[in-house]
């Protein structure tokens, strides 16, 4: 569960759903963008699509951190280091991939310190709050 003191516009969050499909219906997670967040529930849309939803913040869930995700938003790795990069600036920052027995993901802020990020609206909020730009999701 995400709680709203966590969200802001344009962060990418998971919907769940119900796919009442006739041989194998199931419960899935669509991935949607945060449109608008009054006091009860957030008004979304699902990525690459224009109708408005309203749904609960109690329904929203994270979407984890993925070498996938960091591809989407326009990060490049370097394979022998595990370094991925994201250009702002003059210097642009550096997010880097940390591996201790499991995929983790961490901003390194220099002199040792990082930040592990989990999921993919916490990334979204960490690199504006450095950079003071959104990311941009490539398809």
């Amino acid at each position: 569960m995400i709680e709203a003191k966590e969200l802001r516009r344009g962060n990418i969050v998971g919907r769940p759903f119900y796919n009442p499909h006739p041989i194998t219906p199931s419960y899935e997670v669509a991935t949607a963008v945060i449109h608008a967040l009054p006091e009860h529930s957030a008004r979304i849309t699902e990525l690459y699509r224009n109708e408005i939803t309203k749904i609960d913040y109690a329904d929203l869930q994270p979407i984890p951190l993925t070498q996938e995700w960091l591809h989407r938003f326009g990060g490049t790795m370097n394979q022998e280091s595990g370094v991925w990069r994201f250009k702002w600036g003059q210097n642009g920052v550096v997010f880097v991939f940390l591996h201790q027995g499991y995929d983790q993901y961490a901003f390194e802020l220099g002199n040792g310190f990082d930040k592990p990020v989990e999921f993919v609206h916490e990334f979204q909020n960490f690199f504006f709050a450095l950079s003071n730009q959104e990311l941009t999701l490539t398809p």
